[in-house]
């Protein structure tokens, strides 16, 4: 008994063959088609023959290229759109605040000088004034001291006070006059600096029983306190 001839009578259901573009569910003589004329897919004069073969062949390059389904594209991260979106923004001028007109050590050794030039060396150390810009302050003995024989870390903390009320009470003086200062909030800044280090000082001068240094730093930090407090309400108007 003969067996059916799978491959004549088109009845071969064949894998799929990816050499030759064949799918599963091409016929056998399509595939027979294909590997004895490979350089005929490409031919579209294939699809007018009349051969079996040819039949085939045109049945396969007729065929629609199967369909597929484009890979979404990866959806940023909200973080990354928003740091992509604040590059896109211009930037914001960033907001400065004026220096004090005159720079701390430029006022310590002006008011040094000053004092070297009153010939206070061999003199009884009393209260003194200096200028700064065109502002007259008014030290007493001890601040004079200071500046005189300095040397000491009570000497330099009276130093710095004392430039710091000299830098404030040169911008008190502008502000009053009319002009523009636009220092006035960082010249604050600066003595309400030094008030805390006059404070650090109180409390060591009290632990040390040094009580005239106490007493004369206290003295130094209400003066400084008072031009502070003139200065704030001047910005605030």
């Amino acid at each position: 008994m003969a067996l059916p001839n799978a491959l004549t009578d088109g009845s071969y259901d064949a894998p799929s063959d990816p050499e030759y573009g064949a799918g599963a569910g091409t016929s056998a003589p399509e595939i027979i088609a294909m590997q004895r004329h490979p350089e005929l897919l490409n031919d579209p004069s294939v699809r007018s023959a009349t051969t079996p073969e040819a039949k085939a062949m045109a049945a396969v390059v007729s065929a629609p290229a199967p369909h597929t389904i484009p890979s979404a594209s990866p959806v940023a991260s909200p973080a990354v759109i928003h740091e992509a979106e604040s590059q896109l923004r211009p930037a914001e001028p960033a907001k400065s605040t004026a220096k004090p007109r005159f720079a701390m050590y430029e006022v310590q050794e002006s008011i040094a000088a000053q004092l070297q030039s009153a010939d206070l060396q061999n003199s009884h150390l009393a209260t003194s004034s200096v200028l700064v810009g065109e502002c007259k302050v008014l030290l007493s003995s001890w601040e004079v001291a200071a500046f005189v024989k300095g040397g000491t870390e009570l000497a330099d903390t009276f130093q710095q006070a004392v430039v710091a009320r000299g830098i404030v009470s040169e911008v008190v003086g502008r502000k009053k006059a009319g002009s523009e200062t636009p220092d006035l909030k960082s010249s604050i800044a600066l003595g309400r600096a030094e008030v805390a280090r006059l404070q650090e000082g109180i409390a060591q001068a009290r632990d040390a029983r040094n009580i005239d240094a106490a007493v004369n730093l206290a003295a130094t930090q209400k003066r400084l306190l008072q031009i502070l407090d003139e200065a704030a309400k001047l910005q605030e108007s």
